[in-house]
């Protein structure tokens, strides 16, 4: 598959998340909420934005993977989780590597 040059500049160019406000109690609920039905096994987050999904996933002992679409919300991530899981990847809607 051919990279675009301006497609990856375009993804480049959205930087780190910039969120409306910071993950409120609601936002943690909706998160647990989530986590408390997944099935035994490994996480994949897509999007992970500041990994707060992923951070249940580790508490719990799984697997756990991320992606994002830019180089520094994969390092900001990475660095939040303390662990190099998230990748590159689901840009325009497709995921690559998975």
């Amino acid at each position: 598959m051919a990279v675009d040059r301006h497609e990856d500049a375009y993804f480049e160019a959205l930087g780190e998340p910039k969120p409306a406000q910071p993950n409120g109690t609601l936002e943690q609920y909706r998160f647990w909420l989530v986590f408390k039905h997944l099935a035994q096994g490994g996480v994949l987050d897509v999007g992970v934005y500041f990994g707060d999904f992923l951070k249940l996933a580790l508490r719990d002992g799984r697997k756990v993977m991320g992606t994002e679409v830019n180089a520094v919300r994969q390092d900001l991530a990475n660095t939040i989780l303390g662990e190099v899981v998230v990748v590159l990847d689901f840009r325009n809607g497709t995921l690559s590597q998975f």
